[in-house]
């Protein structure tokens, strides 16, 4: 069955009118035809494999190295320092403004116009020795439970219409304290000396600390990374201090993070890093040599900082102008 369905189908392909031995050679003909596309699919098959082993690897394209080299030996020549922005924070408040001044005493004389009368005759009997005791020790006092109708009296008045702030600062430490218990003046022996190596001047302001060497002139302190050592920023910020000026030293960094950056050419990049001190007193190291040695060092506001800065460096003042707090 198989022979004869096989015979059907060879016969249905070869057109009619043909010979018998022309439908037989028909089939013989398409399967040599096939045999010989076969057999030149090999061949060129194995020859583009036998040419490809023949001829050498073509080499992988070669990556420029000119700019990679050029960037790295860049870098490894750029000298990086790492430099600190060394602060005192203010310990007590600022002096008030005129216009401040003017408003607080204006809230105490209306807090003294709405509140009502001390009834004294309700806790006092009238002549007796606790009235009279009450009596001298609200004669004394500045800021007593006064009268609402005198409270607008014209002491209130001239240091409402005068603003003076100094005043109002004089009145109400007064108040705070009696004679043999007074607070402590606003103004220093370090104020009253001009000392610029003191913490204690200045004390309503912040204060930072610059160095003075003898062939880079005023700067903060500033420490070059070892490169050797695989030194941070934030590991030689504190040691820009320390090593010149003494290691009893207390410095607290508010950031590991640059705040800053002052590039003077392509040789030195400076990174600026912001700390408080906590404690101790920098003092000038005699034995320090090189770089590390420090000339002199002042304890400076913003303002003397940008008139020292300014007319030495102005590039540099810039850099760290909006680093520094009024």
């Amino acid at each position: 069955m198989n022979a004869r369905s096989s015979l059907r189908t060879l016969r249905s392909l070869v057109p009619s009118g043909t010979s018998s031995s022309t439908a037989a050679a028909a089939p013989s003909r398409s399967l040599h035809h096939t045999a010989l596309l076969s057999q030149a699919a090999e061949a060129s098959s194995s020859a583009s494999s036998s040419s490809s082993a023949s001829s050498p690897a073509a080499p992988p394209p070669q990556q420029s190295s000119t700019g990679t080299s050029s960037s790295s030996s860049t870098a490894s020549s750029t000298n990086l320092v790492s430099s600190l922005i060394l602060s005192r924070p203010p310990t007590i408040l600022r002096k008030p403004s005129k216009f401040e001044a003017a408003y607080f005493e204006y809230n105490r004389q209306l807090s003294e116009a709405l509140q009502q009368p001390f009834p004294k005759e309700f806790y006092f009997k009238k002549g007796s020795a606790s009235e009279k005791r009450f009596e001298e020790d609200q004669a004394s006092t500045p800021h007593g439970f006064a009268d609402p109708k005198k409270a607008g009296g014209k002491g209130a008045a001239k240091a409402q219409a005068d603003g003076d702030s100094n005043d109002i600062i004089t009145r109400v430490t007064a108040a705070e304290g009696d004679a043999e218990n007074q607070p402590l003046p606003r103004e220093t022996e370090a104020d009253l000396k001009n000392d610029l190596q003191s913490l204690q001047r200045k004390l309503d302001r912040t204060l930072y600390l610059v160095v003075k060497r003898s062939k880079a002139g005023w700067s903060f302190p500033k420490k070059a990374l070892d490169k050797k050592a695989k030194e941070n920023l934030h590991a030689a910020a504190p040691l820009s201090v320390t090593l010149p000026l003494g290691r009893n030293l207390d410095i607290w960094l508010m950031s590991n993070a640059p705040v800053g950056l002052y590039q003077s050419g392509a040789a030195e990049k400076t990174y600026f890093l912001r700390g408080h001190i906590v404690a101790g007193q920098p003092q000038l190291d005699a034995a320090a040599e090189g770089a590390e040695k420090v000339d002199e060092f002042r304890w400076l506001t913003r303002e003397e900082i940008q008139e020292l800065l300014e007319s030495q460096d102005a590039k540099y003042w810039s850099s760290v102008d909006d680093l520094l707090d009024p």
